[in-house]
């Protein structure tokens, strides 16, 4: 399993490999650590309804919060699992169960973490298994070309997000954000509502101000904790590895609004879509209950393959994650999953045809029963008529030979 982490030991996260330090400086980074993955843990746990978590390594002691933290990380089930253990064993079964998932479906492969560390509370084992995974879910989508840090991607990432305002200067973790612009530039990026960026650059000499305004609307308006320590930060020599984690949480920020107006447009074409189908059975309704039931179950259908395309898709997502690696095959590999979402897309829209082909067969066969219902009255009344001038020659035909008689 490899070495494991020592009680003195601290991970610093500036390169794609744990260093291990220790020292005053790192016990602070590592309660730093833990306000940072806390605030990421309870963010994704409550944006299902799930209950927070207070004490970071004791309440995923037992695997469950930690499994339904990977659950809805990947949005994929984990599978049967203990929900409330109460002897060691089971709490161990869980956190197997969530180190498998972690590298079955995110391709993290924790080394020096065992389940047992997990539930015994190894606060620094803990915290390097959520660098893992922060990393591996957030961070790895911004790495640039093969050989470059992901850290060198983080600083290119605040330097697009910062272009066209003014005052900032983006070359390092060290000096670039010791003034406060960058923090509000990003805030005022993320949403102009939350800070007038034009005001702090009038005002850019007051650095402490700017600075404690900035942690301040990024902990109210992100959800960011505040990491940093204000007189380190303004000395110009702040702790790197926490500058690296408070800026991830930016980017992190950006990547979770991203992704829920990406769910709230999926949600709402799909609502338009229902409402659609629905106003055209509704036409249907008066002699098609069959068809109506037909219907339904090809929407339950096509609600249940969008679910799995979603899990598919996230799976294509992760094996593209584990191949950015593999330089010589990256171009033929992006190439088939281009292709196999393609495929999922193409299916996606003959779903919807074929509902479509549907409904115009049933309107078609609504259309033929009303014309034949037409012509069946048409035909009844030209009986009749028919019927009634037979009548008539009977009688004259009984007059005529009671005449021939009489004569």
């Amino acid at each position: 399993m490899g070495s494991k982490l020592s009680s003195k030991d601290s991970i610093f996260p500036h390169t794609d490999t744990f260093i291990f330090m220790s020292g005053e400086r790192d016990k602070q980074w590592e309660q730093l650590q833990i306000k940072a993955f806390k605030a990421w843990v309870n963010s994704t746990l409550q944006s299902k309804g799930v209950a927070p978590i207070d004490d970071l390594a004791k309440e995923i002691a037992d695997g469950v919060k930690l499994i339904r933290f990977l659950e809805i990380l990947t949005r994929i089930p984990v599978g049967r699992y203990d929900k409330n253990p109460l002897q060691r064993i089971q709490k161990i079964q869980n956190a197997n169960l969530a180190i498998h998932h972690m590298a079955d479906k995110l391709g993290v492969k924790l080394v020096g973490v065992g389940a047992e560390d997990i539930v015994d509370g190894n606060r620094k084992l803990i915290l390097g298994m959520l660098w893992t995974l922060f990393r591996a879910t957030r961070l790895k989508s911004i790495s640039g070309q093969a050989g470059t840090s992901t850290e060198d991607a983080l600083l290119s990432w605040v330097r697009q997000m910062l272009a066209g305002y003014e005052g900032n200067n983006i070359s390092n973790f060290k000096d670039s954000f010791n003034d406060g612009l960058a923090f509000s530039a990003l805030i005022n990026k993320f949403d102009t509502n939350l800070l007038d960026y034009k005001s702090v650059l009038a005002k850019k000499g007051e650095v402490e101000s700017n600075i404690e305004n900035a942690f301040s609307i990024a902990e109210s308006g992100l959800n960011i904790p505040k990491l940093l320590d204000l007189a380190d930060l303004m000395s110009g020599n702040p702790d790197e590895r926490s500058v690296i984690l408070y800026v991830s949480l930016f980017f992190h920020a950006f990547v979770a609004a991203e992704e829920r107006r990406k769910e709230r447009e999926a949600e709402e074409e799909k609502n338009r879509i229902l409402a659609s189908l629905l106003d055209n059975e509704n036409l249907l309704k008066g002699g098609a209950e069959e068809a109506r039931a037909r219907l339904l179950a090809d929407l339950e259908e096509l609600r249940k393959r969008g679910k799995e395309l979603a899990g598919e898709k996230e799976g294509l997502d992760g094996l593209r994650r584990r191949l950015i690696k593999e330089n010589d095959k990256k171009a033929q590999v992006l190439a088939d999953l281009e292709a196999r979402k393609q495929a999922l897309l193409n299916e996606i829209e003959q779903l919807r045809k074929l509902i479509q082909a549907e409904l115009d067969k049933r309107r078609a066969a609504l259309r033929n029963a009303l014309q034949l219902k037409k012509e069946l009255e048409a035909l009844k009344r030209k009986m009749i008529n028919q019927g009634k001038a037979r009548v008539g020659l009977d009688v004259l035909k009984r007059n005529l030979e009671e005449h021939i008689e009489e004569l």
